[in-house]
């Protein structure tokens, strides 16, 4: 868009109205709604909060029905949209694995 923001500002805006979908990530002044760049975006925030904001935008692709692998892997995958219904997934790791016997 143009506008000439400084980063402690659009942090600040991160901050105070945290984005909950990628599409929120935009320019800071009224009137303008133009998405910020994924450059600007990375500079912003932290390795986590980058990682979150990849996530938002799988989750925005996905329609809602990615889940994250409960190992904490780091891998992701989509539900059926019949599993909505289905009941919740066991713990992981499931009772057993790992335990002495």
């Amino acid at each position: 868009c143009g506008h000439p923001v400084c980063s402690g500002c659009l942090s600040v805006q991160i901050e105070v109205d945290p984005p909950q979908r990628q599409s929120e990530y935009v320019c800071p002044c009224d009137g303008c709604s133009e998405a910020l760049t994924e450059k600007d975006i990375k500079a912003l925030l932290t390795g986590a909060e980058h990682d979150k904001f990849i996530d938002m935008g799988l989750q925005d692709a996905a329609g809602g029905a990615l889940v994250k692998c409960p190992t904490g892997c780091g891998w992701s995958f989509m539900m059926e949209s019949s599993s909505a219904s289905s009941p919740a997934p066991k713990p992981w790791p499931p009772a057993g694995v790992g335990e002495a016997g």
